[in-house]
């Protein structure tokens, strides 16, 4: 006999097949398929698609929906890797199964695969085929990619992340937080403007003005740069500084000319191939035109020995 679930050989439970709320005590699941490919599905050329059915309560039951794109003229390895296939809340894993079928183009099976959910292992797949009647089939296999997990509401994605990857979370939060105490950070402002200051200081000292008083010299220190002033006893400003003129060296361009490129060792070499190859081809014509010659004097002497 087969031994039905926990939940309904238990008095206290109630169980209603046509309910879509999970059922007490069962956590709902959730499965994705991806197909990407087939193995020696038929020795034709004919087009194969795949079919991804779920079956079980009829709130899980899913069929004639999921299937993939025909690839025409290709039953040894047709290649389909489009989308995934998401049943997204299984209410009763337990009696779920799921089913992968490859047909033809024009409807007919090729073969099967019927697995129930709570047997299957997430990850990349090779899965056998077997006929209508569950037999096995020796070559034909289809490639999946299977991805298993418990069901989580909409609202709670966020909240189950956290759990299972908490130090993730944690470590986002920690960047989180400096970035807005950098941003905070009042030294890091003043040095920021500091600098701002100074390049507006000095694109306007850099372009021509009229000569003043007040002279500015601007240092660089380790993080920010600072502007400061020298006055006299008399009370006027004046200030020095050392400014050292940088010279670029001019780039000296040398023109290249046709004799400097037939002075290149490349060049000489491929003449020399050339040469070489026209006197072989010389000599060829030469030895061509004597067996021409030779050829049509005898037929000329052919032609006169007839004639008389």
């Amino acid at each position: 006999y087969l031994l039905k679930p926990d939940f309904m050989r238990r008095p206290d439970r109630t169980f209603d097949p046509y309910a879509e709320s999970p059922v007490d005590g069962v956590i709902a699941a959730f499965c994705s398929v991806r197909v990407i490919s087939g193995q020696f599905l038929s020795d034709k050329k004919i087009g194969t698609y795949v079919e991804v059915d779920m079956y079980g309560l009829p709130a899980d039951t899913i069929r004639k929906e999921y299937r993939t794109r025909i690839i025409p003229a290709n039953g040894l390895n047709p290649r389909y890797d489009e989308g995934v296939f998401e049943f997204r809340k299984i209410v009763l894993p337990d009696l779920a199964i799921l089913r992968i079928a490859v047909y033809e183009e024009t409807g007919k099976l090729i073969g099967q695969r019927v697995l129930p959910l709570d047997g299957l292992q997430a990850g990349y797949r090779h899965i056998s085929l077997r006929t209508e009647g569950n037999f096995p089939l020796s070559l034909p296999t289809i490639f999946c990619e299977i991805n298993l997990k418990s069901y989580v509401p909409d609202g709670f994605t966020e909240f189950v992340d956290q759990l299972n990857k908490p130090l993730l979370t944690k470590k986002s939060d920690e960047s989180s937080n400096s970035l807005i105490s950098n941003s905070l950070d009042p030294k890091l402002t003043l040095s920021a403007s500091a600098v701002r200051r100074n390049r507006m200081l000095t694109d306007t000292s850099s372009a021509p003005t009229s000569t003043s008083d007040t002279k500015l010299i601007t240092t660089s220190g380790a993080s920010c740069s600072s502007i400061n002033t020298i006055t006299t006893s008399d009370g006027s400003n004046s200030a020095s500084s050392s400014s050292v003129k940088s010279k670029t060296p001019s780039e000296i361009i040398i023109p290249i000319t046709l004799e400097y490129l037939r002075e290149q060792k490349s060049f000489l070499k491929l003449q020399h191939k050339q040469d070489k190859e026209s006197i072989i081809m010389k000599k060829k014509h030469a030895k061509e035109q004597n067996l021409l010659g030779e050829q049509q004097s005898k037929i000329l002497n052919k032609a006169k020995n007839d004639s008389e």
